[in-house]
């Protein structure tokens, strides 16, 4: 390479003394015309300027000696440069063919990468349409198992209410010995009912924990779904970076062709990065691959769990109407029975006045064996107020469980109170003495409904129904002794 650069300076040496010959070789002629003109008018200068003639004639032969040789030097070099210079372009020819055939290849691998990222687009939105359609069915399963909910808190409201009529029918079993024999029978369907019942609600919380887990899970992979949708997002930002790079590469080998040795090395570079990026690429779209397939197995998992949860809830659908049809069984049952109690207490009440009559102090009523204190029409006082002076009176407020007994109360005073009220636990309501309200049908049509704070109980003459009223209310009362 030093060889060259010097034969390159002296090639541009040559020339560069030619003209300082020629140049030379003028300001002398351009002097001795001068002289010669003086010397024509001077005959002394005549010799002498025919000497310095010999010797600029002595010099021009010498310069035009040198330059000759140098000449054929400079050819020389030249021509031998230029042979340098021809291997040179073909070789550069031939790189350039190279560096053009793997420019083709890369813009090749470059349309392909750009095929695949469409496919991988394409796959990305198939998999969203599928996860808003599970999102779909999710909200769909997550309705019913709410409806599921609901009606299994109706079913336990219903089983308690079934278990404190059980527990009257135990107290009154007691109460009446001719008709317990009757009652055990009903009280042993009614226990083993209950177990049934409450089998059946352990199976729906079962269900109910089932859901929630399956519920739990179904959020976990709407996550996983999110995190792939994001990952697929940043890969598709990456590739058309690259492409981006291929595209600059390309233009910068058109307009930079001259210094290709340099850019060779960077294209290399930029080959293997992308070789790699490719590679990584398919790596990709392989795992892309399996995590499809693994979605469409969970797809098709849910699918036939939601099957599975459609067909346990038509189960449930089937039990809850048998349900309600046992439940109306018992409740109509429960009335018959409620009235044949009432009969019978009626006729052991009768029974009772026959054999012993009691006797009841001055100003009380007798009526069933039973001693009745009336207050006065306009005298009245707060259920707590009227229970305190029956207490005062030696007894209690009236307790009158048969139609009969409530007949007769009703008819004294407008308004009476009577000893029944739910201020011990809102909707269960007592009679003083303890035991329970067991006939419905006491009440008037709507009630009781509560409408503002009616915790205590009063019965009106003109219907003989109950009706729930505030405890502070000023009313006639009755005791019972």
């Amino acid at each position: 390479m030093s060889s060259t650069s010097d034969d390159q300076s002296e090639r541009a040496r040559g020339p560069a003394l030619y003209t300082m010959a020629i140049e030379d070789g003028s300001r002398n002629r351009n002097r001795s015309q001068s002289q010669v003109f003086w010397i024509g008018a001077i005959a002394i200068c005549l010799v002498v300027v025919l000497l310095l003639t010999v010797i600029l004639v002595a010099n021009s032969a010498h310069f035009s000696n040198q330059w000759d040789t140098k000449y054929e030097n400079l050819i020389y070099n030249l021509t031998k440069d230029r042979a340098v210079l021809r291997e040179e372009q073909e070789a550069l020819k031939h790189r350039f063919e190279a560096l053009k055939d793997k420019h083709d290849q890369l813009k090749t691998d470059s349309g392909s990468l750009t095929e695949g990222t469409n496919t991988l687009k394409e796959e990305q939105e198939a998999l969203r349409k599928e996860r808003d359609t599970l999102n779909s069915e999710l909200q769909a399963l997550r309705g019913e198992r709410d409806q599921l909910k609901t009606y299994s808190i109706d079913l336990k409201k219903e089983r308690d209410a079934l278990k404190d009529e059980r527990a009257a029918l135990t107290v009154e079993r007691n109460a009446l010995e001719d008709e317990r024999n009757h009652l055990r029978m009903h009280t042993l369907n009614l226990t083993q009912e209950k177990n049934t019942l409450g089998d059946e609600r352990d199976i729906l919380r079962e269900e109910r924990d089932q859901l929630e887990i399956l519920s739990v899970s179904l959020t976990q992979e709407r996550d996983t779904l999110r995190d792939v949708r994001d990952t697929l997002r940043d890969e598709r930002d990456k590739l058309r970076d690259k492409c981006s790079q291929l595209q600059n590469s390309s233009d910068n080998l058109i307009k930079e062709r001259d210094t290709f040795r340099d850019e060779c090395d960077v294209l290399r570079g930029e080959r293997d990065a992308l070789r790699d990026e490719r590679d990584r690429l398919k790596s990709l779209s392989s795992n892309l691959e399996k995590e499809k397939d693994a979605l469409k197995d969970e797809r098709n998992a849910l699918t036939n769990e939601r099957e599975g949860l459609r067909g346990e809830r038509d189960q449930l659908r089937v039990q809850s109407s048998n349900l309600r049809k046992s439940m109306d069984a018992l409740q109509s049952q429960l009335n018959s029975m409620s009235a044949s109690r009432n009969q019978l207490q009626e006729e052991v009440n009768s029974l009772k006045l026959r054999v012993t009559v009691k006797n009841c102090p001055s100003g009380w009523s007798l009526f069933n064996n039973q001693c009745y204190y009336f207050s006065g029409s306009g005298n009245g006082k707060s259920w707590q107020d009227s229970r305190q002076d029956c207490w005062n009176r030696g007894g209690d407020l009236a307790t009158p469980k048969t139609k009969s007994e409530l007949t007769f109360v009703s008819k004294r005073n407008t308004f009476t109170w009577i000893g029944l009220s739910d201020l011990s636990q809102e909707g269960v309501w007592h009679w003083v003495d303890g035991t329970n309200l067991d006939n419905q049908s006491f009440w008037k049509k709507g009630e009781p409904n509560n409408s503002g704070d009616e915790d205590c109980a009063e019965v009106a003459a003109d219907t003989v129904k109950l009706n729930d009223a505030p405890c502070n209310r000023q009313f006639s009362w009755a005791c019972q002794i």
